[in-house]
């Protein structure tokens, strides 16, 4: 029993003796961590730059002289001129004529340019300046004097002819209140086929004259 107690024992000892190895072991390590974390922060320390502190430079402010209270600007204020009655009539009478040869500059080229462009247009015609004599030879016409009116109204694609009329070989034709002869007679072209066997075409003021 005494040797088996005594094994036991021996056995214990060695245990402790390992523990304690080992925890000194450990606690050697840690030291030497600790120590070299420490070297490090103190190496950090040294090489972080110092802020410079500023140097402060005296200033003075140059003497000044006491501010004297002024006295209030009792002058009248200017008020602005009115213009002359006369002169704002004299703009408004020239702004008026301005518009008004402008107005009558626009109108006169209108109607130069309706004139241009189409019929000849006027009020208090003649029975005579509206008449268009067409003379012709060969058989009479076999269509009817309103059918050669349309027929002319159609071909000129405008109504110029407002009445028309039959006469033997003579065929006269009669524009509308506002329209002259000579329009019809310059676009006689359009519909001179329409009236076969024409020889003569004259204004019935030319034949009044004749």
């Amino acid at each position: 029993m005494a040797t088996t107690a005594s094994k036991e024992n021996v056995v214990t000892i060695e245990m402790l003796y390992l523990i304690h190895k080992d925890y000194r072991t450990a606690i050697d390590g840690l030291s030497e961590q600790i120590e070299a974390l420490t070297a490090e922060v103190s190496t950090l320390k040294n090489a972080t730059p110092q802020p410079d502190t500023p140097t402060l430079i005296p200033f003075r402010l140059p003497p000044t002289a006491p501010a004297h209270p002024s006295a209030p600007d009792t002058s009248p204020l200017a008020l602005p001129t009115a213009a002359p009655t006369k002169l704002w009539a004299m703009v408004a009478k020239m702004c008026k004529k301005a518009k008004t040869t402008t107005a009558t500059k626009a109108a006169h080229a209108l109607a130069k340019q309706n004139t241009n462009n189409g019929p000849q247009l006027r009020k208090g015609l003649t029975d005579s300046e509206r008449r268009l004599i067409i003379q012709r030879a060969g058989e009479p016409l076999s269509t009817t004097a309103l059918d050669l009116r349309d027929n002319i109204n159609l071909a000129l694609d405008v109504t110029y002819v407002q009445t028309g009329s039959l006469r033997g070989n003579t065929v006269t034709l009669t524009t509308m209140e506002s329209i002259k002869a000579t329009s019809l007679n310059s676009e006689v072209g359009t519909f001179i086929h329409l009236i076969p066997g024409t020889v003569r075409v004259l204004l019935d003021t030319a034949v009044s004259h004749a």
